[in-house]
């Protein structure tokens, strides 16, 4: 009997807007276009705290809670 293996990478069904390097890119284009064009220091700040949250969400935290999500149902198909 063969078990499925799921080396799928999260990221492999992300169209090319929806991946690491895109990600990175639009949060420093939006903190740097900010820290330019706005130039009030509270707004930069809360600006580059959303960013900052919004990288762990997206590139920690959704890619760990679908490999997490595949080995749990691994091991459901497994028994």
């Amino acid at each position: 009997m063969t078990f499925p293996t799921h080396n799928i990478s999260f990221w492999s069904g992300k169209p090319f807007w929806c991946r690491p390097w895109s990600i990175l890119l639009t949060g420093l284009v939006i903190i740097i276009s900010t820290y330019f064009f706005i130039e009030i220091l509270f707004v930069d700040i809360l600006i580059t705290s959303l960013i900052i949250i919004w990288w762990v969400l997206f590139l920690y935290y959704v890619p760990k809670i679908y490999t997490n999500s595949l080995d749990s149902s691994s091991s459901i198909d497994n028994e």
